[in-house]
Order: structure tokens, then C-alpha cells, then sequence
């Protein structure tokens, strides 16, 4: 009976990574970032990087898809001691960036919107901001925050931000 061993294969932009350093205090979530940064052979354009149980959760967006064969190359060096960890796809972002920051203790180069313990989709915080704040700080937050949503529906989702804000206007008095 022959037995086939799987060859290893990341190939996409969203990759989810994580480390068990077994209790090493001198590895901070900023360590982490560097050593991912100068190893990983594509440009990083979001991250989260969440510290929980023990255990750090890495998600990363690409701009171009990786193509990685080889699980030693997200192996990392710290202090001269290799680490490896468990690599997938991210396949459900927003599932993936949670596991990330369950801990409430994490990094992050943008917004993760969140609520209550939550992480809200774009659209349903840009609600809750209209809601609970108001028609300005929900507009600020979705042209500084979410560019390709303001780019690809910007006109009409701002149409629905103010038809939000005069209903709930409307409702306070």
C-alpha cells in the first residue's frame, strides 16, 4: 500500500499563522510583525496580530496572492530559536480576525470594527455610527476607513447614511 505524503501549498492573499512560543515573555506581537515582515516574501498590507491562551494568531491580507511551497519559510527565527506554527488560507476573513482578537490583546494596521465585543461587517457599523454618534462621524469613518467601498458604492451608500440619520433624527424627537 503506498502512502502519499501531502507536499505543502499557501496560495492566496489572505493567509491566517499561528505560533505557540510556550510561555517566552520576551516575544511581544511587535517582534512578531518585524520577524513576519522581513521573512515573508510579499508585502503585507493588513494585519491583526492577536496574543490569547498562550498563543499568537497572525491574519494577513496580501495585495498579490503568495505562493509558498515550503512551511519552513514562515517559520520564524527569534533569539536564535526557530518557531513553527500552523499556516492556512484565510478563507473567512472576518472569522479569522476575531480568532485573532479574542484575546482583546492585539495589533492591527485598520479598523476592526467592533461593538460590544463584536466585529460588525462595514456597513452595519457605519449604522450603529449614524445611530449611537452621528451622520459626520459615520461619513469620516467611511471614506478614511473603507476606500474601495467609498470608491465602488460611495454615492449610494451615503445616500442611505443620511436617510438613516433624518429617520433617527426623527425618532429622538
Amino acid at each position: 500500500m503506498d502512502i502519499k505524503i501531502k507536499k505543502f501549498r499557501l496560495r492566496g492573499k489572505k493567509l491566517f499563522l499561528s505560533y505557540n512560543f510556550k510561555n517566552e515573555k520576551n516575544i511581544t506581537k511587535e517582534i512578531i510583525l518585524e520577524k513576519i515582515q522581513k521573512q515573508l516574501k510579499y508585502p503585507i498590507s493588513k494585519y491583526v496580530i492577536g496574543f490569547y491562551f498562550n498563543k499568537y494568531y497572525i491574519y494577513l491580507e496580501l495585495p498579490v496572492a503568495a505562493d509558498i511551497n515550503n512551511s519552513h519559510d514562515l517559520d520564524l527565527n527569534i533569539n536564535n530559536i526557530w518557531y513553527n506554527g500552523e499556516y492556512k488560507i484565510g478563507k473567512k476573513k472576518w472569522s479569522l480576525i476575531n480568532k485573532a482578537i479574542s484575546g482583546d490583546n492585539y495589533i492591527s494596521n485598520f479598523l476592526i470594527p467592533t461593538v460590544k465585543g463584536k466585529i460588525l461587517k462595514p456597513i452595519e457599523y457605519l449604522h450603529y455610527l449614524v445611530k449611537e454618534k452621528n451622520l459626520a462621524v459615520a461619513k469620516k469613518i467611511f471614506y478614511e476607513n473603507y476606500p474601495e467601498l467609498a470608491v465602488q458604492k460611495g454615492d449610494i451608500i451615503i445616500k442611505n447614511l443620511e436617510s438613516i440619520s433624518k429617520y433617527f433624527s426623527k425618532k429622538k424627537k
